[in-house]
């Protein structure tokens, strides 16, 4: 016969009825029997309770009856198993006890700078706000790395720096060098130099980074909602297909494809914004840009615009033209122009014109060589020239506004006045706002 107490030392849970081979078993709460609930077969009696034999109903009760300490943790040098000696100035006597418990726990310069790095370690984490199974996992990582007496003579520092962006790329979450850079002490080549040394003698095997894996986080440091992120994933996926993404960047083609991502959707960010969070300089996001644009054939301004009275009619009238646009709120050419000229104080009539101009600019492709901010400034500059108020608010007052280049901005001004000299509607439309005594008549061969 099978011994009672054997039966209750028995590792592997009963999941099936002995009898029947049924499993539908039914625990009693009142008597914690464990009964088969088809022939009724008390299959377990009189278990083994492991929770705690005490009850508290709040923090102060649990402090005071509980009798265990934390749960073991590889964060701490003694896996936090060890006793603290505490002291306080109005203490008696526990001066000399934790002085020597201090000297029997750190007994050489090995668990010093053990000791050293893991709190290394856990201050870059809390830094980068990464959670506690990755600051868990790298701990650990480190303790392999000192087994394998890989950390004598190198850099404590650049050796946990780099063991946190190993434990990163491992449990994919997705942080860039320079990010870790920042909250190291030491510089991005020895962190280089530390990593591939520990990839090369630990033999591990870290996954890909995925332009994906960033978008998430830098959406919501740009405050970005859930329809930008799932297009930006969907223009990187449409990408791939395409192979834009072969030779280039991960962080560049995420933040390009947030750029487009939010124009696409009404919720513009500037260059210089999206450059702040991802730690990619807007020449690098204004080149992806283009590439993507242009291969997936991507617009990013919305449908075409056209006024709401015709030029011919108010030529017929003998009124002045009110050029009233269909605007729309998605369009972020639109909305940049509106943001300059509120900045400028420039008239209505002289927004309106530049919508206009902005459509042929459109139809030549100025997008794809050039970004948002770049050309509603090149924009408001031509209006200005037109209007003849260059004398009165400069280029420079102009390109200041969206800190944009002002050698860009003379060549988007060139490159429009070029356009418009050779599109006779546009002529036409210009000699219109002469002839409604907007502006003064000006010379169409002044110098740019």
């Amino acid at each position: 016969m099978e011994n009672k107490d054997d039966k209750l030392l028995t590792v592997e849970p009963i999941t099936t009825c002995p009898e029947c081979g049924s499993k539908n078993l039914i625990v009693d709460p009142k008597t914690g029997f464990r009964e088969c609930g088809d022939c009724g077969a008390v299959i377990d009696e009189n278990p083994i309770d492991l929770g705690q034999d005490w009850r508290a109903f709040d923090n102060e009760q649990m402090e005071k009856r509980a009798r265990t300490g934390a749960p073991m943790t590889y964060r701490i040098y003694d896996k936090g198993l060890g006793t603290l000696v505490t002291w306080s100035p109005t203490s008696q006597g526990h001066y000399k006890p934790k002085k020597w418990q201090r000297r029997t726990h750190i007994a050489n310069t090995t668990e010093r700078g053990f000791i050293f790095a893991l709190t290394e370690i856990d201050r870059m984490a809390c830094a980068l706000k990464l959670p506690i199974n990755i600051r868990e996992a790298a701990s650990m990582l480190y303790r392999k790395a000192m087994k394998e007496r890989l950390v004598r003579g190198r850099s404590i520092e650049g050796m946990s720096t780099a063991i946190l962006y190993i434990t990163c790329r491992q449990y994919g979450v997705p942080r860039t060098l320079e990010e870790v850079t920042d909250v190291s002490r030491v510089g991005q080549k020895e962190i280089s130099r530390a990593y591939r040394f520990l990839l090369r003698k630990l033999k591990l095997k870290v996954k890909t980074v995925h332009p994906a894996d960033f978008v998430p986080r830098f959406c919501s440091l740009l405050d970005l909602g859930g329809e930008v992120r799932e297009k930006a994933i969907e223009i990187i996926r449409r990408a791939e297909k395409q192979g834009i993404t072969n030779g280039r960047g991960p962080i560049g083609i995420a933040a390009a494809t947030i750029y487009i991502a939010a124009m696409l959707n009404g919720e513009h960010r500037t260059q210089k914004e999206v450059s702040d969070v991802t730690d990619v300089t807007e020449v690098t996001i204004r080149n992806r840009y283009k590439e993507i644009a242009e291969q997936l054939e991507i617009d990013v301004i919305t449908e075409d615009f056209k006024p709401e009275i015709p030029i011919s009619a108010t030529e017929e009238q003998g009124l002045k033209a009110d050029f009233v646009v269909n605007d729309t709120v998605d369009n972020p050419l639109f909305q940049c122009l509106e943001e300059i000229s509120t900045e400028l104080q420039l008239s209505p009539e002289m927004v309106s014109f530049a919508k206009e101009i902005s459509e042929e600019t459109k139809k030549q492709g100025f997008l794809r060589k050039f970004g948002i901010e770049e050309l509603a400034t090149g924009l408001i500059c031509y209006t200005l020239r037109v209007y003849k108020m260059e004398t009165t608010i400069t280029q420079k007052q102009v390109a200041k506004i969206k800190g944009v280049n002002r050698k860009i901005v003379r060549d988007i001004k060139k490159l429009i006045i070029k356009t418009i000299e050779g599109n006779q509607s546009l002529s036409f439309f210009i000699y219109k706002i002469r002839k409604c005594d907007r502006i003064e008549l000006y010379e169409r061969s002044a110098s740019v």
